[in-house]
């Protein structure tokens, strides 16, 4: 008899509701954008598309962080409000994750004496 807990039940299970939120968020953003009066363009939903794997990514980070800080499993509510919020605020979460990953590097190469092989 097979396990009726697979691995990619279990991937769903965990990585689902977060991929929802994305999808509510990402709908969300285009209607703001619809209601203010700004064009969606091919080139736009093409890079949000885009954007998507790495809002995932931070998603999925800020949840298992916030479960780990308050030693609680995190609901699956709170895992699509998150993925939501990801999505709504994509354009300065992404900026912001890359301008911190900049800082980060720049702070750690000059601590770091230049070695030549």
């Amino acid at each position: 008899m097979t396990d009726p807990v697979t691995w990619a039940g279990t991937a769903g299970a965990k990585y689902g509701p977060t991929i929802a939120g994305l999808a509510i968020g990402t709908a969300a953003k285009y209607g703001l954008a619809i209601n203010e009066g700004r064009p969606l363009t091919w080139r736009g939903v093409l890079a949000d598309l885009l954007l998507l794997g790495i809002l995932g990514l931070i998603a999925v980070a800020i949840s298992e962080f916030a479960a780990h800080l308050t030693h609680t499993p995190v609901g699956t509510d709170f895992r699509v409000l998150i993925g939501s919020l990801a999505a709504v605020s994509s354009d300065r979460l992404v900026r912001l994750a890359r301008d911190r990953f900049v800082e980060r590097v720049g702070a750690k190469l000059a601590v770091e004496p230049e070695r030549h092989p």
